[in-house]
């Protein structure tokens, strides 16, 4: 009996150490999403203004060349990434403001996390309280995720609409944040849920 709450325990534990790994790879996205102006330093005093960086590609038609002193002649080059001056919208202020019961969700989430670990240890594992803990930690990570990545690419594509750079075009959003481990993540709390429910089955059939 000692051996399988070890296991169970142990079980847990990783799972949490993934779980914990998935937060590590995305409260980066997180801090450069709510920080998407840049470094906020504002633009001749104009209110709104911000620096902030842009990766770009050469057009096909692009020529443009600089002197290479080994060769002795010109030689083709291209820029990958600018910094420039932009606006930021009117409405982004609105929305940063919308964030914050999605964030306060998100520390309730992680808070839910914690609870797993402790119940953990005492050797409470497959319970639905531990389900409902760990669904409130991963769907508060991905609604966090949804609202932060989509006001992100709207936010991208405002600035991006502003810039014109002659034989150069700014490179399309990119997503920030790891999608594919947070699937994965809700799958396995699924399957978790899934197994508490079989236990239970189990224990009411004896």
């Amino acid at each position: 009996m000692g051996k399988m709450k070890a296991i169970k325990i142990l079980g847990i534990l990783v799972f949490v150490m993934f779980m914990v790994t998935a937060l590590k790879d995305a409260v980066p996205g997180f801090i450069d999403g709510w920080n998407e102006a840049g470094d906020s330093r504002e633009y001749i005093g104009e209110k709104g203004t911000y620096t902030t960086d842009f990766s770009v590609k050469a057009k096909p038609v692009a020529e443009d060349s600089l002197l290479n002193k080994t060769f002795d002649k010109k030689v083709p080059y291209s820029v990958a990434c600018i910094r420039t001056v932009v606006k930021t919208p009117s409405w982004y202020m609105m929305y940063q403001c919308c964030t914050v019961p999605f964030i306060i969700l998100c520390i309730y989430g992680i808070y839910c996390l914690v609870r797993v670990v402790f119940s953990a240890i005492r050797g409470d594992v497959f319970t639905r309280k531990n389900v409902k803990r760990m669904r409130y930690f991963i769907y508060s990570v991905i609604l966090m995720g949804v609202c932060m990545e989509g006001g992100n690419y709207f936010l991208y594509s405002d600035w991006t609409s502003q810039i014109l750079l002659d034989g150069y075009e700014v490179e399309s959003y990119s997503i920030k944040y790891p999608w594919m481990m947070f699937s994965i993540l809700a799958l396995f709390i699924e399957i978790f849920a899934v197994g508490v429910k079989l236990k239970e089955e189990q224990e009411l059939t004896i």
